[in-house]
């Protein structure tokens, strides 16, 4: 059974979204690298950024999210087999990773916070919603 590919219309909210799920990723991991830092000190290279952001119990909130664009970069490449059914999953799960819920999971009491605190977060949340609000 043949089965749909994905619409221009879904290539094109996954694309914009992914876009702005990317500075909004930014913007999550330097707010935890400046509470990293306050806790343990400053990083001494990039490379231990990067082995912080991989392997450290502090960022683990934040994986979801770098899945999340792989996973969408992954469906909207050339050679991607993705179809209507999977833009479709992954629009739901953009749109399921930016609820902010004090009393929810860890990432979703994170994430309200970091909502409430950071105008950078503040405003690509707005700009995310706003694509998935016309999908």
């Amino acid at each position: 059974m043949p089965t749909e590919p994905i619409s221009q219309e879904q290539r094109d909210t996954l694309l914009a979204s992914r876009n702005i799920l990317l500075d909004l990723h930014k913007a999550l991991l330097d707010r935890q690298k400046e509470h990293y830092e306050q806790q343990y000190g400053p990083l001494a290279t990039p490379n231990e950024y990067f082995n912080l952001v991989l392997n450290h119990a502090d960022f683990e909130w934040l994986r979801r999210m770098s899945g999340l664009i792989v996973n969408i970069d992954e469906s909207l490449s050339r050679k991607s087999k993705a179809d209507f059914a999977v833009a479709e999953e992954l629009v739901r799960e953009v749109n399921e990773i930016i609820i902010r819920d004090e009393n929810g999971t860890d990432f979703q009491k994170k994430y309200a916070q970091a909502f409430e605190d950071y105008p950078d977060v503040t405003i690509a949340h707005i700009k995310l919603t706003r694509i998935l609000d016309r999908a």
